[in-house]
């Protein structure tokens, strides 16, 4: 799998479609399935801060920005205690913690000019049976909806052997509503949990055709702005994966795959 750092990102109209009308050459399927696909993606992730740390450069390629759909973006109504890792955050009770992501979230996808939808899954820290409580059905149905209003052209999510039981939930969600529409699901690599260039990026084996993205100066200093959005997580992340986490040699390289057809019923 090559690793090769091409120009800075200038324009998502001109520049971008130069690096990626050749990524086949650089960075195989992967890429190719990006460019190929348009410029209609929508970005399925777990948490509010994932879509900052695992898929920044797609994010900047998109004109308009993307859709984000939030798996994870509600609380149980009768969560009468803090999550752990709301707890390690130095946030309240789930109602308020919860708002205090999603305000961060906002002002990231507003960075991007990106236009977010909560799906309304439950985080697996507040309780068992998260994030479907029960709607798995009523999930996909607002994640597909949301992705045929956008003309959703390819989806962008976690891999499918993540570390952290949402992640793993999200990947199946974008894989059915990829497959429902008949459109590439591209996941990225599994972050907090990997750094892409110690050549793991999952629990699991890489999937074929897969492509390494050294981010630029410029690239980075755009993901350290959507990183610094998430405030509340910062000194968590920093915390439980080492004070040097936020840093351009931990997160500054992003790995994307395509992934194949789902094998199992949702």
């Amino acid at each position: 799998m090559s690793s090769r750092k091409l120009s800075a990102l200038q324009t998502p109209d001109s520049n971008w479609k130069m690096r990626w009308s050749r990524v086949d050459t650089y960075f195989g399927k992967a890429g190719a399935a990006l460019w190929a696909a348009g410029k209609r993606p929508i970005f399925l992730f777990a948490h509010a801060d994932d879509l900052a740390m695992c898929g920044s450069v797609a994010a900047f390629g998109v004109a308009g920005g993307g859709l984000d759909l939030l798996l994870c973006s509600a609380v149980p109504v009768d969560a009468s205690s803090p999550g752990s890792w709301d707890t390690e955050c130095g946030l309240g009770l789930p109602a308020a913690a919860m708002s205090v992501r999603l305000q961060e979230h906002n002002m990231a996808c507003e960075t991007l000019g990106m236009t977010t939808v909560c799906l309304g899954g439950i985080d697996r820290q507040y309780g068992a049976g998260a994030p479907w409580d029960g709607k798995k059905g009523e999930l996909f149905a607002s994640a597909r909806a949301a992705a045929e209003v956008w003309r959703a052209d390819s989806v962008i999510s976690h891999q499918r052997h993540s570390y952290h039981p949402d992640h793993q939930a999200a990947h199946i969600l974008a894989r059915h509503v990829a497959q429902a529409l008949e459109i590439p699901l591209i996941t990225t690599c599994d972050r907090p949990y990997v750094r892409c260039e110690d050549g793991v990026c999952a629990r699991g084996p890489r999937p074929v055709g897969g492509s390494t993205w050294v981010l630029s100066e410029e690239e980075w200093a755009r993901k350290l702005e959507l990183l610094t959005c998430y405030t509340s997580q910062i000194g968590a992340l920093r915390a439980a994966f080492g004070t040097d986490f936020i840093s351009q040699a931990l997160l500054g390289v992003e790995c994307y795959y395509l992934e194949g057809r789902c094998d199992r019923e949702f």
